[in-house]
């Protein structure tokens, strides 16, 4: 996969929110910019690397995103886990002592 494949993957599996295609994106991207070190100095190779700084940060602005949107989630899921024991009509944990 080239660099630019890499990002543009890594970009879309991070907006997606798939975390499994987003560490092989990673991955190979982290591949594609180690194959680059090999690559002699040029206008070209700069201009990439220029380019793979800019989708860097896109991709750890969507990541940052990501982040956010499972933290709101992981907060619901506590909320709706604690209103479901209190519905109940019991403590969300319930403890048992067996010391006599």
């Amino acid at each position: 996969m080239t660099l630019e494949q890499a990002n543009e993957s890594a970009l879309a599996a991070a907006t997606a929110g798939d975390l499994n295609r987003l560490e092989q994106a990673l991955c190979a991207r982290a591949h594609a910019l180690a194959d680059l070190k090999r690559t002699p100095p040029s206008v070209e190779l700069a201009r990439r690397m220029e380019d793979a700084l800019k989708a860097g940060e896109s991709i750890s602005d969507a990541i940052l995103a990501l982040k956010q949107r499972l933290g709101i989630e992981c907060a619901r899921l506590t909320q709706l886990e604690s209103g479901l024991a209190t519905g109940l009509g019991f403590s969300r944990r319930t403890r048992f002592s067996y010391r006599g």
